[in-house]
């Protein structure tokens, strides 16, 4: 839904409780050291869309879209700015560990 010109998401479980809300953000608006976080997280990379999480009423984190070289994923920063890893950054990290691996040479056998 939109509210006040930007996406709101609620999800209610069955009994009508809320579980959580995911609401757009502009990125100015972010607190600083999260807004730095996910500037650094985004790297070359483009932040199209920032959004915070709420569970249970207390804010828990925000995410970011990110492009990169025509790839989107998201990056996540807990409410204080601390780096939240998502499974795209473990997927990347291990990728990153691979190529440099094939870049060594073989180690010798006795």
């Amino acid at each position: 839904m939109k509210v006040n010109g930007h996406n709101k998401d609620v999800l209610i479980d069955p009994s009508g409780a809320v579980l959580a809300v995911e609401e757009q953000m502009a990125l100015n608006a972010l607190p600083p050291a999260v807004k730095a976080e996910l500037v650094r997280k985004a790297g070359k990379g483009k932040i199209l869309i920032v959004e915070s999480i709420t569970k249970n009423d207390v804010l828990v984190e925000y995410e970011a879209q990110v492009s990169r070289a025509g790839k989107r994923s998201e990056i996540k920063v807990s409410a204080d700015g601390k780096s939240i890893d998502t499974e795209n950054e473990e997927d990347e990290a291990k990728e990153k560990a691979e190529r440099a691996a094939k870049k060594q040479p073989p180690t010798k056998k006795p």
